[in-house]
């Protein structure tokens, strides 16, 4: 499959910055996403940190669904919650990471 582990997000999933979302409608605080990242599903269920990133992957081509799933469920949740931390609060050292990751 040419799209097996394709980076950009799928045409139904889309990708904003908080700073031009209506955080109040979606029931956020900027603290919250100054701190992690947010996925909202479109029944308006709300999903933060590592369960944000695996309910994102739950839209991408297998193997990267299934891994999403799993992300979001135990035990493998478990090991996953510290590793988003990890990653979340050193993301400005990362390759590919802009000034608005030092936020």
């Amino acid at each position: 499959d040419p799209d097996l582990g394709r980076e950009e997000a799928p045409a139904e999933v889309g990708v904003e910055p908080w700073q031009r979302l209506d955080l109040d409608d979606l029931g956020l605080t900027v603290e919250q996403v100054q701190q992690a990242a947010y996925f909202v599903d479109a029944d308006g269920a709300v999903f933060g940190g590592h369960a944000a990133i695996g309910r994102a992957m739950e839209f991408m081509n297998r193997p990267l669904a299934a891994i999403g799933w799993l992300i979001r469920r135990p035990p493998v949740s478990f090991v996953a919650r510290p590793v988003y931390r990890i990653v979340a609060n050193n993301r400005h050292r990362l390759p590919g990471s802009t000034d608005a990751c030092k936020l």
